[in-house]
């Protein structure tokens, strides 16, 4: 596990098959207020805050958590990191309940992508029905809400991959936190499965008409530069 700065303020957070990002706010790496976006899998939560102090931020300043959807690889380490920081945690208002539920995972179907078909009783089997420990949610997110932390973050609901699942916009310097809205790679892919497969080629849609330059993925490359036209180009 290891924290990479990427810009001035946003932080890519490396766990294996799946990443998590950090957004810092104003002052100095011991001073600045913390955004950790998603979890990763459970038992991770005392490593994360290793990763941000051994990166030269200061973990005890981790006070906010943001939560981009329900799946186990994102919220897995969230009611340990709730317990061990106090951080306030947001999340969609329609993602919140099973949160607070400990779900995992609800009703979903693989994407038109061949090899992922052929592995989807698998990826989708070891979650449905399985839950874990429970965590409150402290601010149940809208569209277009933004939270003033971390020198601001504009949420996005962009429902498909789950029905409450967000992307979390840094307008100033145009990069789309994408999470499993999409997967990356030389260019945007789906999402691994879908819980409403028609809404979420809306969601793709949607993105490639906003303004954004970057997009950083949970599982994928890092999309740099076009960004937004390469999801209209693919998805328009």
């Amino acid at each position: 596990m290891k924290v990479i700065q990427k810009t001035d303020r946003l932080f890519e957070l490396t766990m294996g098959y799946v990443k998590a990002f950090i957004v810092k706010g104003e002052g100095s790496p011991n001073e600045a207020e913390l955004v950790l976006i998603d979890t990763g899998v459970a038992g991770k939560g005392k490593a994360i805050l290793n990763a941000i102090d051994d990166a030269g931020l200061n973990s005890s300043n981790l006070k906010h958590i943001i939560i981009t959807h329900l799946h186990e690889d994102h919220t897995g380490s969230l009611a340990e990191l709730k317990e061990l920081t106090g951080a306030c945690v947001y999340a969609h208002k329609e993602e919140a309940p099973a949160i607070e539920e400990g779900r995992l995972m609800r009703e979903c179907s693989p994407p038109p992508r061949f090899l992922i078909k052929l592995l989807f009783p698998l990826i989708a089997g070891r979650s449905l029905g399985r839950t874990q420990s429970p965590c409150s949610v402290d601010v149940k997110l809208e569209n277009e809400q933004r939270i003033e932390a971390g020198g601001g973050i504009r949420i996005i609901h962009t429902p498909g991959h789950t029905k409450g699942h967000i992307c979390c916009l840094l307008e100033q310097e145009k990069i789309l936190i994408a999470g499993d809205a999409a997967s990356g790679g030389s260019k945007p892919g789906y999402p691994f499965l879908f819980e409403d497969e028609a809404t979420g080629r809306d969601t793709l849609k949607k993105l490639g008409t906003m303004d954004f330059e970057s997009a950083y993925f949970s599982h994928g490359r890092t999309i740099k530069k076009e960004a937004a036209v390469q999801f209209s180009r693919v998805f328009g």
